[in-house]
């Protein structure tokens, strides 16, 4: 009995520093994210645990917390987050435990309670933070005025459509992990008001900035004009 637990204990580390090997395996932030970390004359970077880009100019009392997509670092949509606060939003990006945001679905909650003077908040994820934060979003629509996905949607027990939140919802026509089919069928699961916005030659990962995703497909247009579609197309849907 003595070797039956010495085994089962075994596997158990194993288990254990395979999982952290795994955590610590993940795609690099690329240097224009790491960029952004640095305030400018246009926003103030803030690191509260959580990334702030708290804009200086323009100042829309308006805040948008992203949930970074699964196995990548908040960092990596720094880029997004620069540009959003230099149009004058309040941009808040959560790091979670291995990455991963449903090991810290509630960090909205904490970032909302530290910002309380805002009243006016949209959340919202790239890919699997995009289903963390509709998971979030569901047990707390009182709190938002919206909804924006970045290749992503609901989980199906997170069921939006007859909430009468906002909802915006941005994918690429090359994505490979979280393919046009799969926006389309899932439709179902978000208010039928909702704005979809596909980016036409975009891809999964040029959502962020950083390294390639297997599975992913190939873009037909640069990470830049990716990332510049997607903030135009954030800021006309929330000043509709």
């Amino acid at each position: 009995m003595k070797k039956v637990f010495k085994w089962i204990g075994l596997a158990m580390l194993l288990m254990v520093v395979g999982f952290y090997i795994w955590a610590e395996a993940l795609v690099p932030v690329m240097p224009e994210a790491e960029a952004t970390m640095a305030s400018t004359d246009s926003y103030e970077y803030i690191d509260n645990g959580y990334l702030y880009y708290k804009p200086i100019k323009n100042d829309l009392k308006i805040s948008i917390i992203i949930y970074p997509g699964a196995r990548v670092e908040a960092d990596s949509y720094g880029v997004i987050g620069a540009k959003l606060a230099e149009m004058g939003y309040h941009v808040y990006m959560p790091r979670f435990f291995a990455d991963i945001a449903f090991f810290g679905i509630n960090k909205a909650e904490t970032i909302m309670a530290e910002q309380a003077w805002c009243d006016t908040w949209y959340i919202g994820g790239h890919s699997l933070g995009g289903v963390a934060a509709s998971n979030y979003l569901a047990g707390n629509l009182d709190e938002f005025e919206g909804l924006i996905l970045f290749a992503s949607y609901p989980a199906g027990e997170d069921d939006l459509s007859d909430s009468g939140i906002r909802c915006l919802s941005i994918y690429g026509e090359f994505d490979g992990l979280a393919t046009v089919e799969e926006i389309e069928v899932n439709k179902k699961l978000l208010p039928i008001d909702t704005a979809y916005h596909m980016i036409e030659g975009g891809n999964h990962g040029y959502f962020g900035y950083y390294g390639d995703q297997s599975g992913d497909g190939t873009a037909t247009i640069t990470r830049q004009a990716q990332q510049e579609e997607i903030v135009g197309v954030i800021d006309e849907w929330i000043k509709k």
